[in-house]
């Protein structure tokens, strides 16, 4: 049996109550809330607005070539450092040149506004092999790409290069309406008024939020 879009098919969603469709083949398309608070929502084709880093990126589709790092992440896992000797021993500090950023092989670091720059950079020299504990972003500039790789020596030893590759999610995803990404589970804040829109086989609030639900 089959519903119209416009059909009125109304479910309150209270506290922490669930909700799922009452049989297959139906979902929630559209939820407007009542009371603030954060929904926890399963589905696909789920269309918001989106605050500036209110997402991680790769949750949606779409979200732009370009981002900005995020201010005092700790980008340490996708950097290697080379040049490092037991003079250094461990220490901890920060850029030392500015930073050279290449993109698909070519240097393009000219066309960058802001450079990015780092602090709070931790060096450790053991057993004959030189590491990285912290890499802080300092300078989080707007005009990175994933993939983008960033050099740079250090002020404790320069002859140290520590090489970062920009991941995808190091970058903020930019303010603005997006579709997310299907067969997943996502917390939303949702504000008094405020519509959402998708296909959700279910949806749970916490103990703040109210919405109504509508079903296809």
């Amino acid at each position: 049996m089959g519903y119209p879009g416009n059909q009125t098919d109304l479910v309150s969603i209270l506290d922490t109550n669930p909700a799922t469709p009452p049989y297959a083949g139906r979902f929630f398309n559209k939820i407007v809330g009542s009371a603030a608070g954060t929904l926890t929502v399963k589905g696909s084709g789920l269309h918001k607005y989106v605050a500036i880093n209110g997402e991680l990126r790769s949750a949606v589709f779409s979200p732009g070539s370009t981002g900005e790092l995020k201010e005092n992440a700790d980008v340490v896992a996708a950097c290697t450092v080379s040049g490092v000797t037991a003079a250094i021993g461990v220490a901890t500090t920060s850029v030392e040149s500015s930073v050279v950023v290449t993109r698909n092989g070519v240097d393009v670091t000219s066309s960058i506004t802001t450079k990015p720059s780092f602090d709070g950079i931790t060096v450790t020299y053991t057993d004959d092999v030189g590491a990285l504990v912290n890499v802080l972003v300092n300078e989080h500039e707007t005009e990175l790409e994933e993939g983008d790789v960033v050099t740079f020596t250090l002020t404790a030893d320069t002859d140290v290069t520590v090489t970062y590759t920009v991941r995808e999610d190091d970058l903020q995803l930019s303010r603005g309406y997006y579709q997310f990404k299907s067969d997943a589970e996502y917390d939303i804040a949702i504000g008094v008024g405020e519509v959402i829109e998708g296909h959700f086989t279910s949806i749970e609030a916490d103990s703040n939020a109210q919405c109504v639900a509508y079903m296809n």
